[in-house]
């Protein structure tokens, strides 16, 4: 099975483009909820204020943007990326 290649590409911390070499469905979550209304907040299965990369009790705002849809499929330009980052990390 094929894994697919995405690129996130963020911008002062927000993500602002999703590329990937295959279609896709993507899910960005806010563990930063500090300022959030409690409304705008869901509980994430599985998250809980142990695991460091989560908010408070596990919860997170879905809303940045929530699911994408709207993923750009670009093989070419993912592929390149891909080697890029890879020659630039040194790995194979």
């Amino acid at each position: 099975m094929k894994i697919p290649k995405i690129v996130v590409v963020l911008d002062g911390g927000l993500v602002q483009d999703i590329y990937t070499d295959t279609p896709v469905e993507v899910v960005t979550l806010d563990f930063d909820v500090e300022s959030a209304d409690n409304d705008e907040l869901l509980r994430v299965p599985g998250i809980g204020e142990s695991t460091p990369k989560a908010g408070k009790d596990g919860l997170a705002n879905p809303a940045c943007p929530g699911i994408r849809g709207d993923v750009e499929v670009d093989k070419e330009w993912v592929e390149t990326v891909f080697e890029k980052v890879t020659d630039f990390l040194g790995k194979d």
